[in-house]
């Protein structure tokens, strides 16, 4: 009884926050999230956006380290799948952050629908969309994780292959939304994060390739 009782609450807050915004929006009311003064807000909000691209960066790695096989000496099959969700885990929280902090913080005046609607974000919409789109995919991909017996573990790996698109979003979305895309320290960040899940996936296809070939019949002879 609780959980359902808790999602229904939940479900029920967000509704009412969308509902809140889109009367702002409309002009029917004034809105009732409190903006914060000064840049508190706004700086929470940097530093949960860094923490779940870190998070996110983790899990991708984590993914292909396992599914590479380099990851076997030190962690399990069985057990890779729970580190799997729980870094998945972490990723939507700090995500949450980000874009809560965002809806107070009273410089940018982010709303709810800013959060959950690509491209309607006052405060370079395209970026800010593909954030958006980013963090859909994410929540997809961690729900996933309760479906993986139904779909089965094949299918289920198919589908993670739409974490690329979601790094791929995220570091588009970090360097051309977040205000510090430009500074060094996270440029070097990202450079570090593409490297890491770069060469990781260069290792991972090189192998299914070497699978594939070793897999297929060999030409008969005349």
């Amino acid at each position: 009884m609780r959980s359902p009782v808790v999602r229904g609450m939940a479900a029920a807050v967000i509704a009412l926050v969308l509902l809140d915004a889109l009367g702002a929006r409309l002009g029917v009311v004034a809105g009732m999230i409190p903006r914060a003064t000064g840049p508190w807000l706004w700086i929470a909000s940097r530093a949960a956006g860094v923490a779940a691209f870190v998070a996110l960066t983790l899990d991708v790695g984590f993914g292909l380290l396992v599914s590479t096989g380099k990851g076997d000496g030190w962690v399990g099959r069985a057990r890779a799948v729970d580190v799997h969700g729980w870094l998945s885990t972490a990723t939507l929280v700090f995500l949450a952050g980000h874009a809560l902090a965002l809806a107070g913080d009273g410089f940018i005046r982010f709303d709810a629908l800013d959060a959950v609607v690509p491209f309607v974000a006052p405060y370079r919409p395209i970026a800010v969309g593909l954030g958006v789109i980013a963090a859909w995919l994410a929540v997809a991909l961690h729900l996933s994780f309760d479906l993986r017996k139904r779909i089965g573990p094949r299918w289920w790996r198919r589908l993670h292959h739409a974490s690329f698109a979601l790094f791929g979003l995220a570091v588009i979305h970090g360097l051309a939304a977040g205000s510090d895309g430009g500074r060094t320290w996270m440029r070097g960040l990202y450079l570090g994060a593409v490297a890491l899940v770069g060469g990781l996936t260069i290792v991972r296809v090189a192998q299914a390739r070497a699978s594939a070939r070793a897999r297929a019949p060999s030409p008969a002879r005349s």
